[in-house]
């Protein structure tokens, strides 16, 4: 028994042998050739991919950080222009990244090698985003793939976590930016093996960094009129239907005679109100600033637009071929104008109105905005971008159902109506939401100053019948030639001829309106020679105009746009938050400091003299006993100037008596 046992030992431990060296070759046959890996060294990632020219389109693929699934952005050329698949052919206004994205991947080299499993790929951040595999955002890196003409891929790898800074040495950072150069862990996907590279290259999958975000494409500095218009619209059952009104709000129409000069308010009452300059401050520099969130294209009917900028209709007779289809495509533009917060009524002409006003903007250019505020959207990013959901394809086929039926828009996803239904339902008193945006754009010359006025030519005067001109005047003589005649005059003098005088007055009063004439004529001819020069500029000003318009309604005609709540705020202005009462002015009187105002008193009465009453004897003789000198101090007297002329000679009297009586005391 006990031999059986031994013999069963055995066994078992030459089966654990035997297990464990299975194991070992299983491993060492199904181990990567470390030298094959190695001699991967050095070399490109992408040998064929040699010229920026060659790509023709961009995919990146990530898992949104915050958890919100994948992420696809895709940037392709059509027809000579690059437009984002991702986002309705939306045109991708920075293209310029893509040649900077496609340079700066043409050949990278697999620089050193990290790893050669596929158990390695979570560790360095390069699990495949578009595989099954890929769950955590950590660990799943980003796909980027390029491809030429004829969608054949240039470069396909997958760029995984930051491997550290690169370290330049000092004889090559003259040369290179040492700020901009990191190692990342990247693979191809159709490889195990990871490695480290030095790649300089930023790949974004947002919207908004592929396109222009500048919305309206002004500057403050031009603007000219600012026009809000805080209207409400209310539903209301007219004969068993609903129907829209246009409830009348706060209006605000704010001017400046030039883009340098000061905004002023239709309607302030100068004497007691201003202008709040730093609201009005936010609201040019939100208009300077606003960006694009996301877009949703218009419906369009055999690829037109039905209504055109200034609201009339298409008139293209193509369009009205079968009344039918018209009718249809009419009713499905206004159930998407509706579904977006918009509507078109006859007041008595075409008006466009939304649920959250408008607003009408001119520029120096003669550029005028129309702006009008739709629906809230709301949503996570790439359900404001593009809506809450993509088009299936049984969705898209339905669509071309339709199309065939009702010639409805070629490529526009028909059910982007109801992906957005969710949309339309959110409620509308939060302001914190974001906003559609539909953007209308007209040329007004009336923004680029007063035409110039031509100059009226001046009316020649008539002559009149038998006009006889005035005679010549000779010429004067030059002081040589009356040297040289100075002898001869005498002899050779010819006689004067005598002066007309014999002219008609008629003649004579022609010969001054011809003068005044004539200088109205110049004057005329200068202003003529101004006015050509200013009209000149003035229609260059309106050529260059209409041709901005032109350029802007291409750009906004095709589309609606969702702009942040933020900048709806700031532009749904009322008048109590752009008008402040002045202060009141401050009173001289008021102590309210505690200093007293009041300056002493220093006034003092004046004797009252009356020089035109009759001087008084009385009076007199005081006077002059308080006056006159002495007559032993020796002084002379001094003579009273301040009295009449009366007084002045029964002064004379009784100084002379005076004098008389001082002589006869000298004597005594």
């Amino acid at each position: 028994m006990k031999k059986k046992d031994e013999l069963r030992t055995a066994g078992f431990v030459c089966f654990g042998i035997l297990t464990c060296l299975a194991a070992a070759l299983t491993h060492f046959l199904t181990q990567p050739d470390t030298s094959k890996d190695f001699e991967l060294v050095g070399q490109p990632f992408f040998e064929e991919f040699t010229s920026a020219t060659q790509a023709k389109s961009l995919e990146v693929a990530a898992l949104d950080p915050e958890g919100a699934g994948l992420k696809q952005f895709s940037v392709a050329e059509r027809d000579g222009l690059w437009r984002i698949p991702s986002h309705y052919d939306y045109p991708a206004e920075a293209a310029d990244r893509l040649a900077t994205t496609a340079t700066s991947v043409m050949g990278i080299e697999r620089e050193s090698l990290v790893g050669r499993l596929e158990s390695d790929h979570e560790r360095f951040g390069v699990v495949d985003p578009l595989g099954d595999e890929a769950r955590d955002p950590e660990s799943t890196g980003k796909r980027i793939t390029i491809r030429d003409k004829d969608s054949e891929a240039l470069v396909d790898f997958i760029v995984g976590k930051e491997a550290g800074d690169v370290v330049i040495p000092m004889a090559e950072r003259a040369i290179q930016d040492a700020a901009t150069q990191k190692y990342y862990y990247i693979r191809r996907p159709d490889e195990p093996q990871t490695y480290k590279v030095r790649l300089n290259v930023d790949i974004s999958t947002r919207f908004a960094d592929w396109i222009d975000p500048d919305l309206l494409k002004l500057n403050k500095s031009d603007l000219r009129t600012i026009d809000i218009d805080n209207y409400e619209l209310q539903e209301q059952s007219v004969g068993g239907r609903q129907q829209v009104f246009k409830v009348p709000g706060d209006k605000l129409n704010f001017s400046r005679a030039d883009g340098m000069g000061s905004w002023e308010l239709d309607g302030l009452k100068e004497e007691t109100e201003e202008l709040e300059i730093s609201r009005i401050n936010e609201i040019t520099n939100v208009l300077d600033q606003m960006k694009i969130v996301g877009v949703r294209p218009k419906f369009k009917y055999k690829d037109q637009q039905l209504v055109t900028a200034d609201l009339e209709l298409n008139s293209d007779p193509e369009l009205r071929k079968n009344p039918r289809e018209f009718n249809q495509a009419m009713g499905r533009l206004l159930n998407e104008l509706t579904g977006r917060g918009f509507a078109i009524l006859e007041d008595p002409d075409p008006v466009l109105i939304s649920t959250f006003g408008s607003m009408r903007i001119g520029t120096t250019e003669g550029v005028a905005y129309v702006l009008n505020f739709g629906k809230a959207v709301e949503g996570d990013e790439k359900a404001i971008e593009i809506g809450s959901s993509e088009p299936s394809k049984d969705e898209t086929t339905e669509s071309a159902e339709d199309n065939e039926s009702d010639s409805s828009a070629d490529g526009d996803p028909a059910s982007d109506a109801d992906t957005d239904a969710a949309e339309s339902d959110a409620d509308e008193e939060t302001d914190s939401k974001n906003r559609y945006l539909m953007i209308r754009v007209l040329f007004d010359d009336s923004l680029l100053g007063d035409r110039p006025v031509k100059p009226i030519e001046p009316l020649k005067p008539a002559e009149p019948e038998g006009y006889l001109p005035p005679p010549a005047e000779e010429p004067a003589e030059t002081e040589q030639e009356a040297n040289e005649d100075a002898d001869e005059e005498a002899e050779d003098a010819a006689p004067v001829p005598e002066e007309r005088t014999d002219r008609d007055p008629a003649f004579v009063a022609y010969d001054e309106e011809l003068k005044t004439y004539e200088q109205l004529m110049t004057e005329y001819n200068l202003n003529m020679t101004r006015y050509e020069d200013e009209l000149k500029t003035f229609e260059a000003k309106v050529e260059k105009g209409k041709k901005r318009v032109a350029e802007l309604n291409e750009r906004f005609g095709d589309w609606y746009y969702v702009i942040a709540a933020d900048n709806l705020n700031s532009l749904q202005s009322k008048r109590a938050d752009v008008v402040k009462m002045k202060e009141p002015p401050e009173n001289p009187d008021d102590d309210a400091a505690g200093v007293s105002t009041e300056r002493p008193d220093i006034s003092f009465e004046m004797p009252e003299i009356d020089l035109t009453a009759p001087p008084d004897e009385d009076a007199n003789s005081q006077t002059e006993q308080k006056e006159s000198p002495d007559p032993k101090d020796g002084s002379g007297e001094k003579p009273n100037t301040d009295t009449p002329t009366e007084s002045a000679d029964e002064s004379s009297g009784e100084a002379s008596d005076s004098e008389s009586a001082k002589k006869k005391g000298d004597d005594g």
